[in-house]
């Protein structure tokens, strides 16, 4: 099939996929207010959030006035990690690889191509998601046909062989949106909004795609220490307190803490829009 007549029928797809995603979200809305009276009393009463000029400096406490203050605000206080004082990164990989792997390193990831198939697979399981900076939402890819996913793998197959990407998957955009445990009336401190980074929807199904293969997972779980868990599949806090269990006999030894890293996705400065 060619390629004009594949997009002629994907946007003809995606319009009617759209038309009727969007009425039945209309039609769901409209049960909702007609059935339930607690649902109409929220909908109405639910304070809306505060503008994105509203945010506050949590060292001087002073509100910003208009949306350029509040960028600065922003840039202010996230400069603070951006650009603290850091440990050579080439320091860091000889100290992680001495420690963890001392003369074992382990081999080069074996690659083999993508399929279309596991990219319309990571695209449904994406549906949910958000839409990224080249425009397509995830209920829109995953509407694509099967000859688009044909097209996009034997696209990404030729960059990863170049070991050339599309320069727009380098852009991205940080959206600061406030904490879930934030209660808040006419403004929100800067150091309860979460940094929210926009990328590339096309760019998120293909790197979703990679971290879910068992070679790729195999090859994360050769570079962690056996005691490391958390963020690794099949390695959650959760496994560490039953490897506990069963090791132990029962006795976690006291003291144990999990650590997060809130900040592991902002210490890059990305720009503020």
């Amino acid at each position: 099939m060619p390629l004009q007549t594949a997009v002629a029928i994907l946007t003809m797809e995606l319009t009617t996929a759209e038309k009727a995603d969007r009425l039945r979200t209309l039609q769901e809305w409209r049960g909702k207010m007609r059935n339930s009276a607690d649902s109409r009393h929220k909908w109405v009463k639910d304070d809306c959030a505060a503008c994105p000029c509203q945010v506050k400096d949590s060292q001087n406490g002073k509100l910003a006035s208009h949306p350029a203050e509040a960028i600065e605000v922003l840039r202010k206080f996230w400069s603070r990690i951006w650009y603290r004082p850091r440990t050579p990164l080439n320091d860091a990989f000889n100290a992680w690889t001495v420690a963890i792997h001392p003369g074992d390193l382990p081999g080069e990831l074996q690659w083999s191509p993508f399929t279309p198939q596991e990219l319309a697979h990571q695209a449904q399981r994406m549906k949910q998601s958000s839409a990224g900076l080249d425009g397509w939402a995830g209920h829109e890819l995953a509407c694509w046909p099967d000859i688009a996913w044909t097209q996009y793998a034997t696209l990404v197959n030729s960059w990863l062989e170049k070991g050339q990407f599309p320069a727009a998957w380098c852009e991205l955009r940080q959206v600061p949106l406030p904490k879930e445990n934030v209660q808040y009336k006419e403004h929100c401190p800067v150091d309860k909004l979460r940094p929210i980074v926009i990328e590339s929807a096309l760019w998120r199904v293909l790197a979703s795609a990679w971290v879910r293969r068992s070679e790729a997972q195999a090859w994360v779980r050769a570079w962690v220490p056996a005691e490391a868990f958390g963020g690794i599949a099949e390695k959650s806090v959760d496994d560490a307190l039953a490897r506990f269990h069963t090791e132990k006999g029962g006795q976690i030894p006291q003291p144990w803490s999990a650590l997060t890293l809130p900040n592991a996705l902002t210490m890059s400065p990305l720009p503020l829009h």
